[in-house]
C-alpha cells in the first residue's frame, strides 16, 4: 500500500541520511554470494560461494569428530 510505501522510503532516506546506511548497485552478474541460494550457477561459481559463505564439504553420516 501507499502509506507503507511512504514509512519504507522514509526509513531508507534517514539512514543513508545518517550514514547508517550506504545502497550501492550490484549488478546480478557479478560475485553476489547469495546467488547460491536463488540461482543455479556453473560449478566453479558454487564452489566459490560455497567458500565465501564458509560452508565445508562433508559426506552425510560421515562424522569424523566422534
Amino acid at each position: 500500500t501507499k502509506h507503507i510505501q511512504r514509512k519504507y522510503h522514509s526509513m531508507h532516506d534517514d539512514l543513508v541520511a545518517k550514514g547508517d546506511a550506504i545502497i550501492c548497485y550490484i549488478p546480478t552478474d557479478y560475485d553476489m554470494v547469495a546467488d547460491i541460494l536463488t540461482k543455479s550457477l556453473i560449478h566453479d561459481k558454487h564452489w566459490k560461494f560455497t567458500k565465501a559463505m564458509g560452508l565445508r564439504l562433508r559426506s552425510s553420516g560421515s562424522d569424523k569428530t566422534r
